[in-house]
């Protein structure tokens, strides 16, 4: 369920806070490149049980590695307009357990996603423009789509792997608020998604063919407030995803399925704490309910799911250019019982992060190691699991 709505969507009311003191009419070094690279490997105790897509056969897994290489590019254009740019590779791949064929794999160059904001500060608005162009594998075969079961797990929550979605593009508007003593900022917004003739992520999350899903549109609602509590910051935001009906093909001369996508309502929440030992410290929780799934107007039972997440991060300075960086957060997810694949398994976790930022005049390295431990259930099996990895990040600013 990681991408029933597109990152840029779900950014719009978040943004007009993180990204409302940017003055960019009066910033020199307004652009900046971010590239890098993250391994992962997953490993499952004496593996897990899925199904495939028909629900007729069951595989054991083992494990899951992924290799992927972000980037990302930001600037601002004609000193009002903030543009950004970004597309990954990633290879993966998952082992099952009785067989001495290649592993399935899954690897590729995934779409171009490209956005474009601008603030009209003597109204209040900020107006978001959107595109996904279409440079992602896509039409994945048998292995492809195993592999993207597990590597696309929100259960596991590894690196989303580079697959395409087809033409896409969002148009999102804000209009912020603040109060006579700037004690309190409010946002109100709403966007648009069209998305394109394919989403495998969406497929695997109702129980669909990855090849046969034509995804309908998502209106996001959201509102958002911030307060300051003498030094400290306090954030909040609140969306309401609707989604149009969801098509799937089931040949030249029968009619589609159709899969309605329940309402989705989001609340994420951050406290940024006033201190002068820490830096960017911040104690954060998301939650996001989903209401059950309809095919052809019949509702299908259990196919909703709930997602709780909290944690807290902060960075202690070591030296003038060197930061430690840590992070730690919990993780719930039910599952949607519609089948027994790890794409839909319910699972709970923990997820410790450390690192440290290494700050030069115009860049910032970043090494981090980071890991995900807890217990995953299918509906056919149950397994405790270890995510560990690291990445290697580096931020260009000029």
């Amino acid at each position: 369920m990681r991408r029933m709505i597109s990152p840029w969507s779900q950014g719009i009311v978040a943004s007009v806070f993180v990204l409302s003191p940017i003055a960019v009419t009066a910033q020199k070094s307004t652009s900046k490149i971010t590239t890098g690279i993250i391994v992962e490997r997953t490993t499952f105790t004496g593996g897990v049980l899925e199904s495939d897509l028909a629900g007729v056969d069951s595989t054991r897994v083992l494990s899951a590695t992924n290799l992927a290489v972000p980037l990302q590019y930001s600037t601002v254009l004609a000193g009002v307009w903030l543009l950004d740019a970004g597309a990954s590779f990633t290879s993966g791949t998952r082992k099952v357990a009785g067989t001495s064929a290649s592993d399935d794999a899954l690897s590729g160059i995934g779409d171009i996603r490209v956005r474009a904001s601008r603030r009209f500060d003597g109204m209040g608005l900020r107006i978001t423009l959107g595109a996904n162009i279409p440079t992602g594998v896509t039409k994945l075969d048998r292995s492809q789509t195993a592999a993207l079961s597990v590597l696309g797990s929100p259960a596991i929550n590894m690196t989303q792997p580079a697959v395409g979605f087809g033409a896409g593009a969002t148009l999102g508007v804000v209009k912020s608020f603040a109060s006579a003593s700037k004690q309190w900022g409010v946002a109100l917004g709403t966007s648009v998604e069209w998305r394109g003739q394919y989403d495998p992520f969406a497929a695997l999350a109702v129980g669909a063919a990855v090849n046969s899903y034509d995804p309908g549109e998502v209106v996001r609602l959201s509102a958002g407030a911030t307060r300051l509590f003498g030094e400290s910051k306090g954030l909040i935001t609140a969306s309401l995803d609707l989604f149009g009906a969801d098509k799937v093909s089931r040949g030249t001369n029968t009619a589609p399925v159709k899969i309605q996508i329940g309402p989705t309502v989001a609340l994420d929440a951050q406290f940024m704490p006033a201190t002068t030992k820490l830096k960017n410290a911040a104690l954060f929780g998301a939650l996001r309910l989903r209401s059950a799934l309809k095919r052809d107007g019949t509702e299908l039972a259990n196919s909703g799911n709930v997602m709780f997440e909290a944690g807290a991060r902060a960075a202690k300075p070591l030296t003038s250019r060197v930061d430690a960086v840590f992070e730690v957060s919990g993780r719930v997810l039910t599952a949607v019982a519609i089948d027994n694949r790890l794409a839909t398994a319910a699972s709970t976790s923990v997820a410790p992060i450390v690192g440290l930022a290494i700050n030069g005049a115009d860049w910032t390295l970043q090494p981090m190691l980071t890991a995900r431990i807890g217990g995953v259930d299918t509906g056919i099996g149950k397994s405790s699991f270890t995510v560990l990895g690291g990445r290697l990040m580096l931020e260009r600013r000029f």
